[in-house]
């Protein structure tokens, strides 16, 4: 083993010379895994940016996808790069759905009963497209008789942060509260940058929240 006094001195392992303490150091471990940032996909790099007209502009954005692993939820960050491949954060999706619109957001569904697409804020809650949602309420949320809890699920889908921490999943990091998004985490999915047919660019991509944004 390195000597105590090495620079080289590895500072993330955890020696266990008593294996009673074995658990503990376990459980130190995952908890600093935890509390860390992870990409878990590629990032994606546009050629160009467009100006809220749909014009091509100078530059490049990077986008890169995260999440966070003690809370579970996630961000799409853009960045623009320089000519010397400098990274400056640009926006984040996350800072954009800290606390959404429910109202006016726009989420739609189908499944493979119903192909044509529906907005989730406006379906009624016996379609089959929701046949699936389960009906039974957590013991803290107050269930209706016809159809359980889905008014409440849906909300909690579109954003509404009411029932969070009573009875469904708050979307904050344990360990930093101050990040807090519905934005669901990032894995394995990289995001697609296109321009479409009048011209306006986007950016698309998949997240553990079941949907594609």
């Amino acid at each position: 083993p390195l000597a105590a006094s090495s620079a080289l001195e590895p500072k993330n392992y955890y020696p266990v010379n008593d294996p009673s303490k074995l658990a503990d150091q376990l459980a130190a471990a995952l908890g600093s895994i935890s509390k860390q940032t992870f990409s878990g996909s590629a990032v994606t790099i546009a050629s160009a940016q467009y100006d809220a007209s749909g014009n091509a502009t100078l530059g490049n954005l990077v986008y890169k996808g995260v999440f966070y692993p003690d809370g579970w939820i996630g961000d799409l960050i853009a960045y623009n790069q320089a000519s010397d491949g400098t990274l400056t954060k640009r926006w984040s999706a996350a800072d954009k759905l800290t606390t959404p619109t429910v109202a006016s957001r726009k989420v739609v569904t189908f499944n493979s009963t119903k192909t044509s697409t529906v907005a989730l804020s406006s379906l009624d809650l016996t379609d089959s497209r929701l046949s699936s949602w389960p009906v039974l309420c957590p013991s803290s949320v107050t269930a209706d008789p016809a159809t359980g809890c889905k008014t409440q699920l849906r909300q909690y889908v579109l954003g509404d942060r009411t029932y969070e921490g009573a009875g469904y999943r708050a979307r904050v990091r344990a360990s930093n509260t101050s990040v807090s998004t519905v934005l669901g985490d990032i894995i394995n999915s990289r995001p697609v940058s296109a321009v479409d047919n009048n011209g306006n660019a986007f950016v698309m991509v998949a997240a553990n929240d079941g949907m594609v944004h």
